[in-house]
């Protein structure tokens, strides 16, 4: 492991939560920027550790969080009610902005310490890019007061959510395998208890934005 690797955990986290809320956005993708770890991503999600005394490692919160803005979007794709696509949606927001944040302060900031090469450092730049992207497509979305179920306010919302799920997997192809590759297992469940508590913090922080949004999905 390299020495910058073994910086203390609380070098690599910066300090203050940003009050914007995050977003996404389709942009080729440099996933050979970092070298290829063996274990695969998709087991990610199996390995999510459920006893209260072990907190998971930041890869497998990443990975649990993706599975369930997936999960939100099913349940809003099913609703035939107006009033539950708008509590599905609203979840869906929020959950992604605490998210978002988590990334923005803890996961982020550990990757560009360890990145060596251009394009792995060009690859973390264009997640943050990807970050206000998402944003700013669910402010436009919101800001043409279409009421949910309007063809076009439904084709925006199919668009904003592949957007997020290209970037959910390039962080899963990209990001994950790179945090286990220069992390012992112990070092990646304190990142994760880390990205928790900032996820955590972030709900009051950003809450007054995501209230504001919520505001303007019209029935």
């Amino acid at each position: 492991m390299s020495a910058i690797a073994c910086a203390s955990l609380s070098a690599l986290v910066a300090p203050s939560l940003c009050r914007a809320l995050p977003a996404l956005a389709v942009a080729p993708r440099l996933l050979t920027a970092f070298p290829t770890a063996t274990r695969q991503p998709a087991a990610l999600s199996r390995r999510m550790v459920t006893s209260a005394s072990l907190t998971p490692t930041i890869e497998d919160i990443l990975v649990e969080d993706h599975r369930q803005f997936g999960e939100i979007m099913r349940r809003y794709n099913l609703a035939t009610e107006k009033a539950e696509k708008k509590a599905a949606l609203a979840e869906l927001i929020r959950q992604v902005a605490v998210h978002s944040v988590g990334e923005e302060k803890i996961l982020y900031p550990i990757l560009e310490k360890i990145a060596i090469k251009g394009d792995a450092k060009a690859v973390i730049a264009r997640e943050r890019q990807e970050h206000k992207q998402v944003r700013d497509m669910l402010y436009d979305l919101l800001d043409r007061n279409l009421p949910v179920g309007d063809p076009l306010f439904e084709r925006d919302v199919e668009a904003m959510y592949k957007y997020l799920a290209a970037h959910c997997a390039g962080e899963e192809v990209s990001d994950c395998p790179e945090m286990a590759r220069f992390f012992p297992e112990s070092a990646r469940r304190e990142f994760g208890k880390r990205f928790l508590a900032v996820k955590k913090l972030a709900e009051d922080q950003v809450a007054e934005e995501i209230l504001d949004m919520e505001s303007k999905i019209n029935l």
